[in-house]
């Protein structure tokens, strides 16, 4: 028979497996992407504004600029690739992210890039529906409630390859998605155009035929708003892209900036080699490898073609899976440069596709941008976290010291072990609240190994205030506003 200090001793251990177990994914599953979302934000649009402001006064005024947050390639799973327990793992990862950005960044404006499904060229119709109310699910139901629009840009893994789409799952993903071949967007003088690039291949094919009347239909239409003479077929073709209210509620100087182009294919480039800020550390890309027209990018006449049609502000895209800064330059033909626009592919929004998932954040205006991006936590960190066992009693020096972690990462850590020890303290644990000299021994440790400890010195000044805050309202606390580095 067990021994009742035995059955003691072996309670005592499944109790501290299960702490450990549960705090971890907790810390792996939620809090991590907490962090990792607060300590980003929107730039700064001019250099002798105040920074951003997070407050009600600040969104109708419009302090800063527009804020548009774009993520792309989501790649919802279907039934036929990636098993089960993969899906809930990714799509759980996708969702908390979401939900954590638009609490933290509160954008104005949220764009989907294309690849919202991985499927959706194959999928029937009940498992098409099936991935579409998740979509709604994790996605839609997060903004009700608030003033946040979002607006979908169809992919290859939406509707099909050029070769592999039809009528019947081009108006599906549209009917679904509330979208169109070409879309104008226009919200605070800023427009926007969003392309479906899978229809953009220079042949004959209906669809395509299409979709050139409609970039003719959209060009006119940005024209209207610019003109002063908004009568006859310029209503008519405000009115089809849902615009003729819209610029008569605005001041036509302010609605005649040209569009931002959104876009699932990036425009024609031969090769990564330009890109600037690239991020592919974790696809072991060749960045010298020619890219493939009307598969990697968009063909060279097409590219040229919009670009000269609509001359864009700037072209944001996705399907790459990974970051990169790339400048067109459009040649005339005595070689003389005669316009320049910069095109920015943006990351996977999903663990599947990339170690390193990160968001675009943009601040407009009629005259001027600026962007940052947001970086998500990387897999391997959660994974190293999960293999160590990053409860309470571990050493912080483990994953300080750790070669593989970055900077952010080691940040982040530093964070959130900094919040736990408080919450520990608060709730009379055993873990007291780090001293401050202990918080400049390690701020010193961060800072030697080249990390940027910015955000450290936020969450000290949120914790004084928020124990200030405490005392003075009896104990009630405060939540961090979405503020620090970009």
């Amino acid at each position: 028979m067990m021994s009742r200090q035995l059955k003691n001793n072996l309670c005592l251990a499944l109790t501290v497996f299960s702490f450990t177990l549960i705090s971890s994914l907790l810390l792996c599953e939620w809090l991590i992407f907490e962090v990792a979302v607060a300590l980003c934000r929107f730039p700064t649009l001019h250099d002798d504004s105040t920074e951003v402001s997070r407050g009600e006064d600040a969104v109708k005024n419009g302090v800063g600029g527009l804020r548009v947050m774009l993520i792309a390639d989501l790649h919802l799973f279907g039934n036929f690739r990636g098993h089960w327990a993969d899906r809930t793992k990714r799509e759980s990862q996708i969702r908390t992210a979401f939900q954590a950005s638009i609490r933290h960044l509160r954008p104005d404006i949220v764009f989907i890039l294309g690849d919202v499904l991985d499927e959706g060229k194959w999928a029937p119709p009940d498992q098409f529906e099936r991935i579409t109310r998740r979509y709604r699910r994790y996605f839609v139901k997060q903004l009700q409630g608030t003033d946040v629009e979002m607006h979908v840009v169809t992919g290859n893994h939406d509707i099909g390859f050029h070769y592999d789409m039809s009528e019947y799952k081009v108006a599906r993903f549209e009917n679904n998605f509330n979208t169109t071949a070409v879309k104008i967007v226009s919200k605070r003088g800023i427009n926007f155009l969003l392309l479906n690039s899978v229809l953009m291949k220079n042949d004959s094919c209906f669809l395509c035929k299409r979709t050139v009347k409609k970039l003719e239909d959209a060009k006119n239409a940005l024209n209207c708003l610019k003109s002063k003479d908004r009568k006859g077929k310029c209503d008519d073709l405000l009115r089809q892209h849902n615009l003729l209210e819209y610029s008569k509620s605005e001041k036509q100087d302010d609605i005649s900036s040209q569009p931002i182009m959104l876009q699932h294919f990036p425009l024609f480039r031969k090769n990564e080699s330009q890109c600037v800020h690239a991020d592919w550390s974790s696809m072991n890309l060749n960045v010298s490898k020619p890219l493939k027209e009307d598969w990697d990018v968009l063909s060279e006449k097409v590219s040229i073609r919009l670009l000269e049609m609509f001359k864009p502000r700037l072209v944001i895209s996705g399907h790459s899976h990974y970051r990169c800064d790339f400048t067109h330059s459009q040649i005339s033909e005595d070689k003389n440069v005669y316009f320049k626009v910069l095109e920015l592919t943006v990351n996977s929004f999903s663990w599947r596709n990339n170690d390193n998932p990160q968001i675009l954040l943009l601040a407009i205006d009629e005259t001027s941008f600026k962007y940052s991006v947001c970086s998500l936590p990387r897999e391997s960190f959660q994974e190293k976290i999960l293999s160590k066992g990053a409860s309470l009693d571990k050493p912080l020096s483990v994953f300080l010291q750790d070669p593989d972690l970055n900077g952010d990462d080691k940040v982040r850590m530093f964070i959130i072990y900094l919040l736990a020890r408080q919450i520990g303290e608060e709730q009379q644990g055993a873990y007291g609240r780090l001293s401050s000299a202990e918080i400049d021994s390690y701020c010193a440790e961060l800072e030697a190994s080249g990390c940027d400890i910015r955000p450290v010195h936020y969450i000290r000044k949120w914790m004084s205030v928020n124990s200030m805050g405490s005392s003075a309202s009896g104990g009630k606390k405060t939540v961090p506003a979405a503020h620090g580095r970009g």
